[in-house]
């Protein structure tokens, strides 16, 4: 099954800036949202693999994941384009393994009165576009959300009734290392075979 398409959302900022995931950068993860003692960390890892007919389980592939989630306190960075804050946003390169990392710290809930009571399940926003080997776009880009098992507001209890957050293409299991406060997840991302 392919990872399913959740909407953009409104706090999308184009030109994040890009790290890239290079092959033979051992023990590189690149940092989105900058960590301090007190907030939980979140390290997420996974493989962007093209399916289609020769391969179910999916074929790696070259991909940029363009990555943003809401601060610790549930808050989103300036939007405009404009504005040069780019907090808790940035773009990756994967190689052609596909494999991709990152590290940040773990999105804070918010409210969304425009939808409704209620708080949205914790996320972070990805778009994930294949890229040949000069980095074009070689397919169309899929948007998704990476929820958290566990979370209390899935489901039915998001606020968001259109944001697919009981998604099992979307849901990361989580556990513990390194301590208490930090969490890892693996999340691999399986695109349609449309080029």
């Amino acid at each position: 099954m392919t990872t399913q398409c959740v909407e953009e959302g409104p706090y999308y900022k184009t030109n994040a800036p890009i790290q890239m995931i290079g092959e033979g950068r051992n023990g590189f993860t690149p940092q989105i949202c900058p960590n301090s003692v007190s907030n939980d960390r979140l390290i997420m890892n996974g493989t962007v693999r093209v399916v289609d007919a020769n391969n179910p389980c999916g074929r790696p592939t070259r991909a940029m994941l363009d990555v943003w989630h809401a601060d610790p306190e549930g808050n989103y960075t300036d939007i405009r384009p404009s504005a040069g804050d780019y907090k808790c946003r940035t773009r990756l390169i994967t190689g052609d393994s596909g494999f991709y990392t990152y590290s940040t710290t773990m999105p804070g809930r918010y409210a969304s009165p425009a939808l409704g009571p209620g708080f949205r399940a914790v996320h972070v926003h990805v778009k994930v576009t294949p890229l040949d080997s000069n980095n074009k776009p070689i397919g169309r880009t899929l948007t998704l959300q990476q929820y958290f098992a566990l979370d209390m507001y899935m489901g039915k209890n998001d606020v968001c009734t259109e944001c697919r957050s009981d998604d099992p293409t979307l849901i990361t299991h989580l556990q513990h290392s390194y301590d208490i406060k930090t969490f890892d997840g693996v999340h691999d991302i399986l695109l349609a075979a449309i080029f």
